[in-house]
């Protein structure tokens, strides 16, 4: 069977309208399909950028608190440091103090031994004075003559 022009135009004048209200109801749903997916996409954007900013707001409060935490490391390494040159100032003059006090201690010590040896000396001095004193009273002096010439 072969089909002549007439058949073929036919056909077509048949098919044409059929096809079209096909075509018409494909690109009806394509149409709506891209529109919701467009809206979906808007969605999905508007919340991505939301959590974008919510991670910037986030990160900035995290950098924040970490510059405080870093702020407050520092003062607290300040504080210590003053603490231990308060403390080792404190024991610097404890430390003068007690050596100047060990020193006037040595001072007296060497005048108290001064004194003792100097009463030593003395009371020496006057147990050989007693002792010759009694001699020079009992000891008979021995005269010699002066022979003149």
């Amino acid at each position: 069977m072969t089909l002549d022009e007439h058949d073929i135009k036919r056909i077509r004048q048949a098919l044409v309208p059929e096809f079209t209200k096909i075509l018409t109801s494909v690109c009806s749903e394509l149409k709506s399909t891209v529109e919701a997916q467009s809206k979906n996409l808007k969605i999905i954007k508007e919340v991505f950028n939301e959590q974008i900013n919510n991670l910037k707001a986030e990160n900035k409060l995290l950098t924040q608190r970490v510059q405080t935490l870093e702020d407050g490391k520092k003062d607290m390494e300040k504080n210590i440091l003053k603490k231990v040159e308060d403390s080792q100032n404190t024991r610097e003059k404890v430390i003068s103090s007690v050596e100047e006090e060990v020193k006037e201690l040595k001072n007296e010590i060497r005048k108290l031994k001064e004194a003792r040896n100097s009463k030593n000396i003395k009371t020496e001095e006057s147990a050989g004075i007693n002792r010759l004193v009694p001699t020079l009273y009992t000891t008979p002096v021995k005269t010699t003559k002066c022979i003149r010439k």
